[in-house]
């Protein structure tokens, strides 16, 4: 049965872990700089970078875990961006079914973006994957003073959106990101590319999928025309679209 009045009038993504399966790579960068000046993090440690800043997560390196910090003259975060963009050219792929999730809810429901990435990041990101015009609005890490798990860039981005938060669907991979869309009065799922369903669960994810091929689940929050129409959709997107996806 179609669903003609749907809960909520837009969507937003964060992006690593969400949209693109970038977290193993930006890990990989972080251990070769930290494995540069013989800094080898436990399993449990290189977890917590997933849904933080990558200064907030040196920051944890230096002042929580006792490791020595940056010499004068180098910068760890610069270095790590440009180990990361290397990999990424070739290695860096969107998660299971968000090129086709994006398709079918393109011009159908209003689609924002809400990220502690840089916007130049950002940029690169939706020219290489051809996402240009998709999302609006777009909020980064300049664009607040607190970053995630503080509610203030989802508040910021429903401001955008002209919406109260209760109409907004928050998509999330990491407790912190999940944390603070629920505090700005968002619903949330949780992605479960980093982090297990428990934990998504436990910072208050509303409902759980492990990535966007859970058609059922998106059709149960978005209506029926996710599922149903798919094809039919993704075939008429393709023809009005007009930037192409780069290779990846």
């Amino acid at each position: 049965m179609m669903n003609h009045s749907p809960r909520y009038s837009a969507v937003v993504f964060d992006l690593d872990g969400v949209l693109i399966d970038s977290e193993p790579i930006h890990l990989k960068a972080v251990e070769i700089v930290l494995a540069r000046r013989g800094i080898r993090l436990t399993t449990e440690q290189a977890a917590q970078q997933t849904g933080i800043t990558i200064y907030k997560f040196l920051e944890r390196i230096v002042n929580e875990w006792g490791y020595p910090g940056p010499k004068e003259g180098e910068d760890w975060v610069a270095e790590k961006r440009a180990i990361f963009r290397q990999m990424a050219e070739s290695e860096l792929r969107p998660v299971a079914g968000v090129d086709e999730f994006l398709r079918l809810l393109d011009g159908r429901i209003k689609i924002g973006l809400a990220s502690s990435s840089p916007r130049p990041y950002i940029d690169w990101i939706v020219e290489k994957f051809g996402w240009g015009g998709v999302f609006d609005p777009i909020c980064t890490i300049e664009d607040v003073s607190r970053p995630k798990p503080d509610p203030e860039m989802y508040r910021l981005i429903a401001e955008r959106f002209g919406l109260q938060p209760r109409l907004i669907l928050a998509f999330e991979d990491s407790p912190a990101g999940i944390q603070a869309a629920v505090a700005a009065g968002m619903d949330c799922a949780g992605v479960g590319t980093s982090y297990p369903i428990e934990e998504l669960r436990a910072a208050g994810a509303n409902w759980y999928i492990s990535d966007f091929t859970d058609y059922q689940t998106l059709a149960g929050l978005l209506g029926d025309e996710i599922a149903s129409n798919r094809h039919e959709r993704c075939a008429q997107w393709k023809g009005n679209r007009k930037t192409t996806p780069k290779s990846a």
